[in-house]
């Protein structure tokens, strides 16, 4: 990661890194992965870890990457890992564990690196809208609903808040 940080920054292009993007240690895995307690201490020493490695103030990193994608498709519609279909308290439980462990890991890594910037990337697309009405207007809720629920618990701690938009 190093050697790709160093080629980007030769070509003036300014290294994004996301530090989380769905994936989980099999150990972690195995003891319930986001759902278990200590998930947001366990990824605060992570993100530490790899920003400790390859670090530098001209890099961007993104602790999480489209929180809720992961939260509803694994935990809600059960089309991703874990695959659980409506477990709509494992879903509250599991943003409220993403949005502790980006408050933890921001703000270790600002006490580290005050010059660090760090933010989190948000999904626009909603996996409900399509061509019918009411999945529109249930659409736009769930968009609300969100934004209400992450982004205003975290936007204090973000120096900057990316957008996918497929």
């Amino acid at each position: 990661y190093r050697k790709v940080v160093a080629a980007l920054k030769e070509r003036s292009i300014t290294p994004m890194i996301s530090l989380w993007h769905f994936t989980l240690p099999l150990w972690l895995a195995e003891k319930g992965g986001v759902l278990h307690p200590d998930f947001p201490e366990y990824f605060k020493r992570y993100c530490r870890t790899v920003v400790d490695a390859i670090g530098a103030p001209d890099i961007l990193f993104v602790t999480i990457n489209e929180p809720f994608a992961f939260a509803s498709l694994g935990f809600f519609r059960g089309k991703w890992p874990p695959f659980k279909r409506g477990a709509l308290l494992k879903y509250l439980v599991v943003t409220g564990r993403l949005v502790r462990a980006h408050l933890l890991a921001y703000q270790d890594i600002k006490k580290a690196y005050p010059l660090y910037k760090v933010g989190v990337v948000k999904n626009n697309k909603c996996v409900l809208a399509n061509g019918n009405p009411l999945n529109q207007l249930l659409a736009v809720c769930v968009r609300w609903y969100t934004n209400r629920l992450f982004l205003d618990r975290v936007h204090r701690a973000c120096d900057f808040i990316g957008l996918n938009y497929y």
